[in-house]
């Protein structure tokens, strides 16, 4: 598996679920979140 597709479901997410700014603010955790998900995988890729 590549490294990119470790971004797939977090793209997915933002297009399925565009955030307006005052969603983005309360989904922050979220994002944090998700972005941690991308950075682990990424990081099992490099492994």
């Amino acid at each position: 598996m590549r490294p990119y597709k470790c971004y797939i479901s977090l793209l997915n997410w933002l297009l399925l679920y565009p955030p307006t700014a005052w969603e983005l603010i309360e989904k922050t955790r979220d994002y944090l979140k998700r972005a941690k998900d991308v950075v682990k995988c990424l990081k099992q890729q490099l492994e």
